[in-house]
């Protein structure tokens, strides 16, 4: 439960604001004019918005694992193939 909220409260940025708000421009025009099709629009948006999924803004990147950064590299052996 806490990751959900965590989730749903840190990482807003203007992209994030921009696909909620493009969700609810689309789901208020799906009600008005009866439009499926714009209603799954509207839900594609709002899901994106509200979730922070997507490859919009930060978003898509994935978190950097510092830990893994100074991994010793002389130890690799390699092995010639004729």
């Amino acid at each position: 439960m806490s990751y959900l909220k965590d989730r749903l409260l840190s990482g807003w940025h203007l992209m994030r604001i921009i696909r909620l708000a493009f969700g609810v421009i689309f789901i208020i025009q799906a009600i008005t004019m009866k439009d499926i099709l714009v209603g799954l629009a509207a839900v594609f948006f709002l899901y994106q918005g509200i979730m922070n999924v997507g490859c919009c803004g930060e978003s898509c990147v994935p978190a950097y694992d510092k830990s893994h950064k100074n991994k010793d590299v002389s130890d690799i052996n390699f092995e010639e193939i004729k």
